[in-house]
């Protein structure tokens, strides 16, 4: 399980607490902006101590940079912004170090996945039978979510198309993904009316199917990039609109899209 510590280094950057034991840091807005779109969690590890190299073992305080980004925003009229440690390591404390590496880190993993659209549960060593899920703010990446939902269940059904699966075996999985894709019927992207073409020629409602493929060829031709690799898929899916008009059942379909 992969994250990536950040060193804060010396007493001048950081200020400790011991009465709360805490410590916290100032960090610059350009480098919370980097940390944000690392791809895996960030922590900050204050080091408050004037000498460098330490001449005893020093406390070190660890900072959850990646929640803090996540459930907080960043201001372009803000430069910096101080930061508060979330736990503490001392010397004579390896359970700490411990608590930190199987709980703490597998939680902000789980918790980083929202960014990409996933509430995701906690990732264990061992096959548990309650299963975490960390508090996340799905409000803030409510759009990442819809986004991973929509594309999830119509690349679901065209994957199904790829590997020979539309059939009457997935006839319910395909027909509770068609239904998730349906809820997106203004989403302009030419998978979504794909993906409901090939759930109707499954059902061998033909003439649903060569409506949904001629909008997912609309899609494809309205491309404001026009970017040559959409429209080399409009031929396969004249194909299967060819085919549609001919009732040939779906697993039929020689398509690559």
């Amino acid at each position: 399980m992969s994250h990536n510590l950040e060193i804060a280094k010396t007493g001048v950057q950081c200020e400790e607490d011991a009465s709360l034991e805490k410590a916290k840091c100032c960090f610059e807005r350009k480098h919370l902006e980097y940390w944000k779109r690392q791809p895996v969690p960030v922590f900050a590890v204050l080091i408050p101590t004037i000498d460098w190299p330490p001449k005893s073992e020093p406390n070190l305080y660890i900072v959850d940079i990646t929640t803090h980004v996540l459930t907080n925003s960043i201001s372009l009229e803000q430069n910096s912004y101080t930061l508060t440690s979330k736990y503490k390591w001392s010397s004579d404390d390896l359970r700490a170090i411990v608590d930190f590496l199987t709980k703490v880190v597998p939680a902000v993993t789980a918790r980083l996945e929202v960014s990409n659209g996933v509430v995701a549960k906690v990732p264990t060593y061992n096959t548990e039978y309650i299963q975490r899920v960390p508090n996340v703010p799905v409000v803030e990446y409510k759009e990442n979510i819809l986004e991973q939902v929509r594309c999830t269940a119509a690349l679901s059904i065209i994957q199904l198309c790829r590997f020979k699966q539309l059939n009457d075996d997935n006839k319910a999985f395909v027909s509770t993904l068609a239904r998730v894709v349906d809820a997106f019927a203004g989403d302009p992207h030419w998978e979504n009316p794909m993906a409901l073409g090939l759930a109707h020629h499954l059902e061998g409602k033909f003439d649903e199917a060569i409506g949904s493929y001629e909008k997912a060829i609309s899609c494809l031709q309205g491309d404001p990039t026009r970017n040559p690799a959409f429209l080399n898929m409009i031929p396969e899916v004249e194909m299967a609109i060819r085919d549609a008009r001919a009732h040939k059942p779906v697993h039929e379909l020689k398509i690559h899209i």
